[in-house]
């Protein structure tokens, strides 16, 4: 949990302090601008002594580390009231962040899912293109087809809204695969997996908290960056949730798809898609799907939607311009600093050591 309060109520007894731009409060740490060498924070009720590590950072200008030697009882009491209307945004399940669109409830019971055989699920970690994906797929279907929400969002009723469903179910989700209903793999169900190379992933998942009130506020995207790199957002930690997956690479009823590979070669992948679901799909269809399924194209449909969170695979918000941003390759580029950079090299390389798929990933063109 994190408490923000504004600046221009905070006192500092330092009197070599010169300035200070920005400040947020964290359990795990407390960070600020400024130039301090060790001081004592009052804030409304709040009296929390700190030190600093003073870093100089060419990008960013200087930045000091200020980590909590001692926080009062009552500070705590405070802070935790302050912050318990973003408290209740998010809840854990199997050590696991969920948004409370997704409930307890409705988790525990995935478990009794009762799947089809001819479902087919779309698994993504959160903005890596599922939304896109599953506006290709529907294209390549000639009789009724059902796209619904993430089948980890809503409450209990949704397990039930979904089995009285008549048509063929193509069902999204951004669980990893040890939280998958059982029921899927049991019968083999077709599953398509899309990643995205993790740097844009953050990048992209960094905008779509920022301007989305069901997610816990984020001021910036130093704070952010950090919470991604711990697994401290949405559907946890990024690293977990891709290897989890490819432990499965070889089992035939999964395709895995790459984000930037649709980016690059729209036709090739569908091709691979109409062979993986045992689609007869002609070559001018295939091209005519293609055209009507570019980013831009789909942008654009996807902002003329109905504002109704239920008609779009993301269930978190109502918001077209979220769903669809840019859809760059290496937009990352104009977020991370070098040191940023380097740091997510040196985790990526460290939790991946052993992965084959993450050497496929394309970080830009």
């Amino acid at each position: 949990m994190y408490l923000k309060e504004n600046i221009d109520r905070l006192q500092l007894r330092n009197p070599q302090l010169m300035e200070v731009k920005a400040l947020k409060f964290h359990w795990l740490g407390l960070h600020a601008y400024g130039w301090n060498d060790a001081c004592k924070i009052i804030l409304g009720n709040l009296c929390i002594q700190i030190n600093t590590d003073f870093q100089n950072n060419a990008e960013s200008g200087v930045f000091i580390a200020l980590n909590i030697l001692s926080v009062p009882e009552e500070s705590k009491a405070q802070a935790t009231m302050s912050n318990s209307g973003e408290a209740e945004l998010i809840h854990m399940f199997k050590g696991i962040p969920f948004t409370t669109r997704s409930s307890p409830e409705l988790l525990k019971s995935l478990d009794a899912f009762d799947a089809r055989e001819d479902d087919v699920l779309l698994v993504s970690y959160p903005k890596s293109g599922t939304h896109w994906l599953a506006g290709v797929i529907t294209k390549l279907y000639d009789t009724q087809v059902t796209i619904t929400s993430p089948i980890e969002f809503g409450d209990i009723s949704k397990l039930e809204e979904l089995n009285n469903l008549s048509s063929k179910r193509i069902i999204p989700t951004h669980l990893d695969y040890n939280m998958l209903p059982p029921n899927f793999k049991n019968k083999k169900c077709k599953m398509i997996y899309i990643s995205r190379n993790p740097k844009d992933t953050a990048v992209s998942m960094y905008h779509y908290y920022r301007d989305n009130p069901n997610l816990p506020t984020i001021d910036t995207w130093t704070a952010f960056f950090d919470l991604f790199l711990k697994g401290n957002v949405v559907c946890g930690s990024w690293f977990d949730h891709f290897l989890s997956w490819e432990e499965h690479e070889d089992d035939k009823n999964i395709l895995f798809l790459f984000y930037e590979d649709m980016k690059k070669d729209l036709p090739t992948v569908v091709k691979k898609i109409t062979l993986f679901l045992s689609l007869n799909v002609s070559e001018k269809d295939i091209q005519e799907i293609c055209q009507k399924s570019s980013f831009s194209e789909m942008k654009s449909d996807t902002e003329k939607e109905n504002s109704d969170p239920s008609h779009t695979v993301c269930a978190l918000t109502s918001n077209r311009n979220l769903i669809f941003r840019k859809g760059a390759v290496g937009d990352w580029k104009n977020h991370f600093t070098p040191k940023q950079n380097r740091r997510f090299e040196e985790i990526f390389n460290e939790k991946m050591k052993l992965s084959k798929m993450a050497q496929g990933f394309i970080y830009e063109f």
